[in-house]
């Protein structure tokens, strides 16, 4: 169960979830979700996924993007559904 929270934190790490969005995805109740996790990471699911969030920050900096332009990649993707590269890739296909 905790393997399938990670990959579903992973999943939607450009979006902003709640804990019932979160558990709606993963088929289990909130509060079951928020024992497991604990559980398993040693913090709150919540948390977690704003740590992941920051890593892949710092990622795509570490990369050469700008602040701006990481925070600006976080929002076209919340927009769009898939991050400018990609995104940029499927246009040119079609």
């Amino acid at each position: 169960n905790s393997r399938r929270v990670v990959r579903v934190l992973e999943e939607h790490v450009e979006e902003r979830l709640t804990v019932a969005e979160v558990a709606r995805l993963c088929s289990m109740s909130e509060s079951a979700i928020k024992k497991t996790f604990t559980r398993y990471a040693g913090i709150g699911m919540m948390a977690y996924f704003n740590q992941m969030k920051m890593r892949r920050a710092a990622r795509l900096m570490e990369e050469g993007m700008s602040v701006r332009q990481a925070a600006a990649s976080t929002v076209f993707k919340r927009t769009t559904g898939a991050a400018p590269r990609i995104y940029m890739a499927r246009r040119e296909h079609t």
